[in-house]
Formats: structure tokens, sequence, C-alpha cells
């Protein structure tokens, strides 16, 4: 029972469409934003907002179904390649509902 109960708190779920949250360094001008937007679009990521003054980039996963820990780290992952191969440096992905 105890390993159970162990196995199920570490596998979360998100059954609503999930949103991401990445902060981006280097990011000046809509250049800039145009250049991610672009990258992410590629990368089969639809739904992207980027605010420069924030330097924040917001991507909105759509599909309402199960999402595991998993597989948000695995697409949150991929963000940051995608930002990267841009030409800036994205922080750490914050998964939200």
């Amino acid at each position: 029972m105890k390993i159970l109960l162990c196995l199920f708190t570490t596998i979360s779920f998100s059954l609503f469409a999930a949103t991401a949250q990445i902060p981006v360094s280097g990011m000046t001008c809509t250049s800039c934003a145009s250049a991610i937007t672009k990258s992410l679009v590629r990368g089969d990521f639809q739904d992207v907002k980027v605010d420069v003054e924030k330097k924040m980039v917001t991507v909105i996963i759509p599909e309402k179904k199960l999402f595991s820990k998993m597989e948000l780290d695995e697409m949150g992952t991929k963000m940051k390649v995608l930002i990267k191969e841009a030409g800036y440096q994205a922080s750490d992905v914050t998964w939200t509902k």
C-alpha cells in the first residue's frame, strides 16, 4: 500500500490546456519576438505569445488531454532548445493550467 501511494504521488497529470511561461534573455525588439515565434511554430507549437518588455514567452498547448509531468518536461525542453536555436537564452519553464 505504501509503495502504491508513493508511486501515485510522483506521477501528476493536467487535464486542462497547459500554458508554459518561459523567461528569455537577449530579446530586445519585435524582430527578436518574431524569430522566437517562428522557431516555436516550426517546432509545432502554434499558440505563441512573446512579450518583449517583460522578456517572457507564453506557449499554450490547447489539447485538453492528460499530460504527465514527463510529457510537460519534454515539451519544455523542446521549447528551450528551439528558443536557443533562434539565438536567445531561455530560463526554466513554468507550467500553469
